[in-house]
Protein backbone atom coordinates (compact mmCIF):
# COMPACT_ATOMS: atom_id res chain seq x y z
CA UNK A 1 0.00 0.00 0.00
CA UNK A 2 1.23 3.23 -1.23
CA UNK A 3 1.96 6.23 2.47
CA UNK A 4 -0.34 8.48 0.92
CA UNK A 5 -3.26 5.71 0.88
CA UNK A 6 -1.93 4.52 4.37
CA UNK A 7 -1.69 7.86 5.88
CA UNK A 8 -4.97 8.82 4.73
CA UNK A 9 -6.89 5.48 5.87
CA UNK A 10 -5.12 6.25 9.30
CA UNK A 11 -7.11 9.25 9.30
CA UNK A 12 -10.33 7.75 8.79
CA UNK A 13 -9.52 5.33 11.64
CA UNK A 14 -8.81 7.85 14.09
CA UNK A 15 -11.64 10.43 13.17
CA UNK A 16 -15.19 10.20 14.58
CA UNK A 17 -17.67 10.64 11.85
CA UNK A 18 -21.02 12.07 13.28
CA UNK A 19 -23.02 13.08 9.96
CA UNK A 20 -24.35 9.80 8.31
CA UNK A 21 -26.07 10.10 5.17
CA UNK A 22 -28.50 7.13 3.95
CA UNK A 23 -28.90 6.36 0.39
CA UNK A 24 -30.77 3.85 -1.52
CA UNK A 25 -27.80 4.61 -4.38
CA UNK A 26 -24.70 6.59 -4.27
CA UNK A 27 -24.43 8.72 -6.91
CA UNK A 28 -21.35 10.68 -8.54
CA UNK A 29 -23.16 13.43 -8.68
CA UNK A 30 -23.89 13.54 -5.20
CA UNK A 31 -20.40 13.27 -4.30
CA UNK A 32 -19.24 15.84 -6.74
CA UNK A 33 -21.74 18.64 -5.55
CA UNK A 34 -20.46 17.83 -1.78
CA UNK A 35 -17.16 18.25 -2.92
CA UNK A 36 -17.66 21.71 -5.12
CA UNK A 37 -19.37 23.11 -2.32
CA UNK A 38 -16.17 22.91 -0.40
CA UNK A 39 -13.38 23.85 -2.84
CA UNK A 40 -12.74 27.01 -1.03
CA UNK A 41 -10.85 24.60 1.56
CA UNK A 42 -8.39 23.15 -1.27
CA UNK A 43 -7.96 25.81 -3.58
CA UNK A 44 -4.82 27.30 -3.58
CA UNK A 45 -3.29 24.72 -0.82
CA UNK A 46 -1.49 21.95 -2.35
CA UNK A 47 -1.39 19.76 0.13
CA UNK A 48 -5.32 19.09 0.51
CA UNK A 49 -7.08 16.77 -2.08
CA UNK A 50 -10.81 16.34 -1.93
CA UNK A 51 -10.99 11.96 -1.06
CA UNK A 52 -13.16 8.99 -0.87
CA UNK A 53 -12.60 6.14 1.00
CA UNK A 54 -15.16 3.13 0.56
CA UNK A 55 -16.01 0.59 2.48
CA UNK A 56 -17.84 -2.57 1.69
CA UNK A 57 -20.10 -3.69 4.94
CA UNK A 58 -21.50 -7.05 5.85
CA UNK A 59 -25.06 -5.81 5.05
CA UNK A 60 -23.80 -6.06 1.36
CA UNK A 61 -24.18 -2.18 1.78
CA UNK A 62 -21.51 0.55 0.33
CA UNK A 63 -19.74 3.00 2.12
CA UNK A 64 -17.47 6.06 1.62
CA UNK A 65 -16.01 8.40 3.74
CA UNK A 66 -15.63 11.80 1.74
CA UNK A 67 -13.63 14.44 3.22
CA UNK A 68 -11.27 17.22 2.29
CA UNK A 69 -6.89 15.24 3.41
CA UNK A 70 -4.49 17.65 4.30
CA UNK A 71 -1.73 15.67 3.34
CA UNK A 72 0.88 18.02 5.44
CA UNK A 73 -0.82 17.08 8.77
CA UNK A 74 -2.25 14.22 8.16
CA UNK A 75 -5.60 14.80 9.11
CA UNK A 76 -8.95 15.42 7.43
CA UNK A 77 -10.30 19.69 7.48
CA UNK A 78 -13.25 19.96 9.10
CA UNK A 79 -15.49 17.45 9.66
CA UNK A 80 -15.62 14.60 6.64
CA UNK A 81 -19.25 12.76 6.22
CA UNK A 82 -20.28 9.10 5.73
CA UNK A 83 -22.06 7.97 2.80
CA UNK A 84 -24.25 4.73 2.79
CA UNK A 85 -26.13 3.64 0.45
CA UNK A 86 -27.61 0.17 -0.89
CA UNK A 87 -25.84 0.52 -4.05
CA UNK A 88 -23.45 2.69 -6.12
CA UNK A 89 -23.44 3.93 -9.61
CA UNK A 90 -21.05 2.88 -12.34
CA UNK A 91 -18.61 5.79 -11.98
CA UNK A 92 -18.30 5.35 -8.34
CA UNK A 93 -17.62 1.93 -8.55
CA UNK A 94 -15.01 2.69 -11.24
CA UNK A 95 -13.31 5.88 -8.99
CA UNK A 96 -13.04 2.51 -6.43
CA UNK A 97 -12.14 -0.26 -8.66
CA UNK A 98 -8.84 -1.91 -6.73
CA UNK A 99 -8.30 0.97 -4.63
CA UNK A 100 -10.41 1.96 -1.43
CA UNK A 101 -8.93 5.62 -1.59
CA UNK A 102 -9.88 7.82 -4.68
CA UNK A 103 -8.42 11.26 -5.28
CA UNK A 104 -10.92 13.68 -6.64
CA UNK A 105 -9.42 16.32 -8.93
Amino acid sequence: MDPLTLLILTAVAQIVIDVVVQLLHLAFARLAEWFVSRQAQVAGNPNRMAVTVAESLRSGDFAVVQGIFDQYTGNFVGQPRRVRAGSADPQVSWLHSGNRVAVWT
